[in-house]
């Protein structure tokens, strides 16, 4: 069935909307969030980790008997979420008494307390405060993303951060491209004077197997003439690499 031209017009645009929805949604999709680690029981909740980074919020669960709180420093509700919880496990189906719950959601700095609630009863209260004192101490649970006024960017703050920022985080297992760059140039600047000290080794046999080759000779005057010039040239090049090895030496030590 061949398409008119109406059709056609509606497939393009679709076509294109599909294509800048995909361009742009790896670019709008990360936020700062906070994630909270529980250990879920029916009637009690106890944190065990907290940290923030960069992802995307997880999806509210609106029918839920599990709930949670987000409060400032004046105990304002600034965000309430429902979350699931099933205390279940599916190998081999059986109802348990305890399940882990993480539950990830958007990160401001005056995020202050975290409630859960089981139906209208609070069972956990966990302080967030922590995550930014702003007394510019960067201290454990802080990170340049939570609290950049007192984590500096791509320091060590147990969070990587990639950015061309001319500055190596330690944080990151797998280098930054930049630091890849930085570390090639370093050996290669490293490798310098051991590459002149192996030109100067290898100019220094060449001249000792001239020197044998020399005293061993019976040819004629000329030959020897040829000899003499090729080991004083030979001699030129080992103290040149000495020079430059001595030189490129100094350099990397004092800069």
């Amino acid at each position: 069935m061949r398409l008119n031209r109406y059709n056609k017009k509606k497939i393009t645009h679709l076509l294109f909307l599909l294509i800048t929805i995909s361009i742009f949604l790896p670019f709008t999709s990360a936020e700062p969030v906070v994630e909270l680690d529980y250990l879920l029981q029916k009637d009690t909740a106890s944190i065990v980790n907290i940290r923030t980074y960069e992802s995307s919020p997880q999806m509210e669960e609106k029918f839920s008997d599990y709930s949670l709180t987000i409060e400032d420093a004046e105990n304002r509700i600034i965000k309430k979420i429902y979350f699931p919880a099933y205390f279940v496990v599916l190998d081999p189906f059986a109802e348990v008494e305890e399940i882990p719950a993480t539950l990830t959601i958007p990160y401001r700095q005056d995020y202050k307390t975290v409630n859960v609630f089981h139906k209208e009863k609070r069972i956990a209260e966990t302080d967030i405060g922590f995550l930014c004192t702003k007394d510019f101490i960067c201290q454990q649970g802080e990170n340049a993303l939570s609290c950049p006024e007192d984590c500096p960017q791509s320091g060590i703050d147990g969070f990587c951060q990639r950015k061309k920022d001319d500055l190596c985080d330690a944080d990151c297992l797998v280098p930054e491209q930049e630091c890849r760059q930085t570390e090639i140039l370093a050996i290669f600047a490293w490798s310098l004077p051991l590459v002149f000290l192996a030109g100067l080794l290898g100019a220094l046999i060449i001249f000792i197997i001239d020197k044998m080759h020399f005293h061993a000779l019976s040819a004629s005057e000329e030959k020897k003439t040829r000899l003499k010039e090729k080991m004083k040239h030979t001699i030129v090049t080992a103290i040149v690499f000495a020079l430059l090895a001595l030189l490129s030496a100094v350099v990397l030590f004092f800069f």
